[in-house]
């Protein structure tokens, strides 16, 4: 339950992070608590449940409840990689969203978009994600079908879009992005 408040706190405050300080509203809050602060402290809270959870719980399967904030822990530790323990946090949420992946496999396409942000960042990461990802693609599964015996497409999600590019969300963007809906498809 912690996990999911401040998951949901994160997400909440997470446009009015960059606000100005004047932006709070004093009904919502005190004067003194700013957006950045609650992100901040939930983010704080949610390194150290997960790493609670791996101490309390060993190995695989990690419970899928855990991938929201192995998600939002892994992004908002990625730009503070050269922090010990941001660096601590960010690897220990790669391998254990790698864990999950195991007995969920949709979970590699969230690893796949973390990669994505790394490389659109430019950001050099540690050997012990490094060595995840190198994982990931020796044991992906080639060819991989759906449920209904249909080709499974590559991942079309991208996880940022909706809070970096409002515009990009909406659907006639989509649509021309993707050239044709056809909802009748078998």
């Amino acid at each position: 339950m912690h996990t999911f408040y401040h998951v949901i706190m994160v997400e909440l405050f997470r446009p009015f992070v960059k606000a100005t300080l004047g932006a709070s509203s004093s009904l919502l809050m005190p004067p003194d608590c700013y957006a950045d602060q609650i992100t901040t402290g939930s983010i704080l809270q949610l390194q150290r449940l997960i790493h609670h959870y791996r101490v309390q719980y060993t190995g695989p399967p990690v419970n899928v409840f855990m991938e929201a904030s192995l998600l939002c822990v892994a992004f908002a530790t990625l730009p503070h990689l050269q922090d010990p323990e941001s660096n601590f946090s960010f690897c220990l949420s790669v391998t254990m969203l790698a864990e999950m992946a195991q007995s969920f496999p949709v979970i590699q396409y969230v690893l796949k978009h973390i990669r994505a942000a790394v490389v659109s960042r430019g950001i050099v990461l540690p050997p012990e994600a490094q060595a995840v990802f190198v994982e990931l693609d020796r044991n992906r599964p080639r060819n991989r079908t759906a449920l209904d015996g249909r080709q499974s497409p590559p991942a079309p999600v991208n996880l940022e879009v909706s809070v970096t590019d409002l515009e990009a969300t909406k659907m006639k963007n989509l649509v021309r992005g993707t050239g044709r809906i056809n909802l009748n498809d078998p």
